[in-house]
């Protein structure tokens, strides 16, 4: 284990090379946590390469997800190789002149055009994720402020944003530094769906039952007494109780009414 905290990428080794030298470290070694063997892979990484941008834009999970990733930068690299050999066999000056060398501002447009392709494919890595989102139940700034304090986090990423170009009026309390809030931290995000996946912090899974401390529970609470209540108010009250009268009167009944009551009766009669 000891070698793989060692092991790093050397100054002229391709990411490719690199990549397959440390996964077969990896398989050198038992019992390896792939979560870990991902940090540690993008930490030896070499600053400048175009794979070292793409993972520390968006951390990886785990060694899988790095060698799908990989899989793609690679690709795109290939194919620019590809595109600049037809560009240079096509628009290749005479044997007698030979091409001027790029200048400053020709670097200048490569390294915009590099980033702006880049920050497209982090968007589509982002609207795509390899694992499917978890729901909560409360927002992700409300599961930090109630479990900050368990040893269950992982220390995050540096932001990558220079300073003058952060936000000053948003600050993250994960990364204890300014540039965008607890609710929009990507990396916390990464790692509350990390730890739901592996059986921790279940209770905020959206379709689960969520113990409520802040209110008591009707089943101990004491069933109010409306007679007993009743009977106190009167008691402590000092005026007696009103008595509200009650009239009775009779209703009288018309003459055909008279008739057929008197005529029910003598059919009960009859029938007795």
């Amino acid at each position: 284990m000891e070698d793989l905290y060692r092991i790093e990428q050397g100054e002229n080794e391709h990411p490719k090379s690199y990549l397959q030298r440390f996964i077969d470290l990896v398989h050198q070694i038992h019992d390896v946590d792939p979560v870990t063997a991902a940090n540690l892979f993008v930490k030896s990484l070499q600053v400048g390469y175009l794979l070292h941008e793409n993972l520390t834009m968006t951390p990886p999970y785990d060694m899988a997800e790095i060698q799908i990733r990989a899989d793609g930068v690679f690709r795109v690299l290939e194919f620019r190789e590809r595109a600049q050999k037809k560009s240079a066999l096509i628009s290749a000056p005479p044997a007698n002149n030979p091409p001027p060398p790029p200048t400053r501002d020709d670097k200048r447009k490569r390294q915009e055009t590099d980033h702006a392709k880049e920050g497209k494919k982090t968007r589509q890595n982002r609207e795509s994720p390899r694992y499917p989102s978890v729901e909560y139940t409360v927002p992700q700034e409300v599961i930090y402020e109630e479990n900050k304090d368990r040893p269950i986090w992982r220390e995050p990423y540096k932001i990558t944003t220079p300073p003058d170009r952060r936000d000053k009026n948003r600050y993250c309390l994960f990364h204890k530094d300014h540039g965008h809030t607890v609710a929009k931290c990507h990396n916390l995000h990464n790692q509350i769906q990390a730890l739901m996946r592996s059986g921790r912090l279940t209770q905020y899974i959206k379709g689960t039952s969520r113990p409520d401390t802040s209110q008591p529970n009707p089943a101990s609470a004491p069933t109010p007494q409306v007679a007993d209540s009743l009977c106190t108010a009167t008691t402590n009250s000092q005026e007696p109780l009103k008595q509200v009268p009650m009239i009775h009167w009779i209703v009288e009944l018309t003459e055909e009414q008279e008739q057929a009551t008197k005529i029910h009766k003598r059919m009960e009669e009859r029938v007795k």
